[in-house]
């Protein structure tokens, strides 16, 4: 590929890697507070399974 020009997938990527995210301190006190519980039967369930 010898032209300049991005693709639109490519664009996208930029304008996302571009953007601010959360903070790391927002992300942490989301994970926390975070209950998944299917996570955690599929958990018991894999872990029964062995």
């Amino acid at each position: 590929m010898l032209d300049d020009e991005i693709t639109a997938a490519e664009e996208g990527f930029m304008k996302g890697r571009e953007e601010d995210g959360p903070s790391k301190k927002e992300t942490r006190k989301n994970a926390v507070s975070h209950d998944d519980q299917v996570s955690v039967e599929l958990a018991k369930e894999d872990s029964e399974d062995d």
